[in-house]
């Protein structure tokens, strides 16, 4: 069948390059559908969807914000009214890939309109903007949106911009004939085998490797996300949407860095989701054992503690027994709203490669106010278990799957398994 390629940008100042780009989509055999989101002026061609029926769409009526300066309003109005008709192109069979073309307000509207698409849907932005400072994982964020800097501004069509466009057509073409086996028309999810959301910190790497293995050898798949404050939020959301079927969270140190303003702060949903769906969750305190202030949230008192600089651009900073026991509290009322089971394994040995005995990090006083405040705020159903052991451990590994295999109803034979 053919596939549909939507195309979302603004034909009252960027027809030029729209048309072209819907052009370049009939020519390679696939059906455009371009949504127009002008809001400035009336433009001289009409979209397939209309900016008429976005603003519809999106609670408004396009005669009241022609050239309106109210611009907050108008694009949410716009972006809202856009999402509506994507998303009902997308369920009703008819968008196998998005692409927009935009400049800096454009590039925003139009990525959070991807944004609303499923994961594994293909979404191409071709943005003048792309390159700018800072702009970048902002427009993408969590979300699977391939970017395009066109360098020059997007001002017209010319050699360059041809060149550009005629390969980005190419790129959402061909995008849009890989199947996406996790994302589906009908709002549900496609699964081969049970899906564990696995999150890491490579500071904890070897442990990583050795639960994977383990996993994988029971025939679960294995999805890895980076404990960043980026890729915890975009497993939060994928577990929202019904990805998983339980969740390994090794690496919950983004809650402490919430606390203290850090680069790690997670999101205000972190290790809420997984409770909220009542699917298993063991959770280990990795990366708890350290901070990570922003240069704005320095404070002084930091510079008498322990701390590891992995290289130029990174600090690591001892937790104190007061920021962890605060941070336990945190977790336990988080942790107490879960509708499915839930386990909670410290190893006493240290939470990273650099915590623990003979280690930069090591302060065993505060693994034990941790591990205490933790066990008295959560409920009696939540079992926090102390395993005498390094994080980094095999055992350690072990003691983590075996505790997802009980709340799983699956067997380990661990005499089948070695790393």
């Amino acid at each position: 069948m053919t596939k549909t390629i939507v195309v979302i940008g603004t034909l009252d100042s960027k027809a030029e390059e729209v048309l072209f780009a819907r052009n370049q989509i009939v020519q390679r055999g696939y059906k455009p559908i371009v949504v127009d989101l002008s809001v400035g002026s009336k433009p001289a061609v009409q979209g397939d969807i209309t900016c008429e029926q976005v603003v519809k769409a999106g609670g408004g009526d396009i005669h009241d914000i022609w050239g309106n300066p109210d611009r907050p309003r108008i694009n949410k109005m716009v972006t809202d009214g856009a999402i509506s008709e994507a998303c009902a192109l997308y369920n009703a069979g008819k968008l196998d890939g998005i692409i927009g073309i935009g400049g800096a307000g454009g590039t925003l509207i139009e990525t959070d309109i991807m944004k609303s698409l499923p994961f594994g849907v293909p979404k191409f932005m071709v943005s003048s903007n792309a390159g700018a400072r800072g702009f970048a994982s902002r427009y993408f964020g969590t979300k699977d949106i391939t970017m395009m800097h066109t360098v020059a501004d997007i001002a017209g069509l010319n050699r360059m911009l041809k060149s550009l466009l005629c390969q980005a057509i190419a790129a959402i073409c061909a995008m849009s004939e890989i199947s996406a086996p996790l994302a589906s028309k009908n709002g549900t999810t496609e699964k081969r085998q049970k899906t564990i959301a696995l999150c890491e910190l490579m500071l904890s790497a070897k442990s990583v490797q050795h639960i994977k293995k383990l996993l994988e050898d029971q025939d679960y798949q294995v999805i890895v996300f980076m404990a960043t404050g980026v890729g915890d939020t975009a497993m939060e959301e994928l577990i929202d949407e019904g990805f998983f079927d339980a969740v390994i969270d090794l690496s919950p140190g983004g809650i402490l860095d919430s606390i203290i303003g850090g680069t790690r702060k997670a999101c205000s949903q972190r290790l809420e989701t997984a409770g909220s769906k009542g699917i298993p969750q063991v959770i280990a305190p990795g990366g708890l054992d350290f901070i990570t202030p922003s240069r704005s949230r320095y404070k002084p008192e930091y510079d008498v503690r322990k701390r590891f600089e992995p290289d130029k651009l990174r600090l690591q900073i001892r937790s104190s027994k007061d920021e962890l026991i605060q941070c336990a509290r945190i977790i336990a009322k988080k942790l107490n709203k879960s509708k499915g089971p839930v386990k909670f394994l410290i190893p006493l040995k240290g939470w990273s490669r650099i915590d623990g005995p003979g280690r930069p990090l090591d302060d065993p006083e505060a693994i034990s106010a941790f591990s205490k405040e933790l066990r008295e705020n959560c409920k009696p159903e939540i079992e926090v278990v102390e395993i005498d052991a390094w994080i980094e451990d095999s055992e350690f590994g072990f003691a983590l799957v075996e505790a997802l295999n009980g709340m799983t109803n699956k067997e380990l034979n661990a005499g089948e398994l070695t790393y």
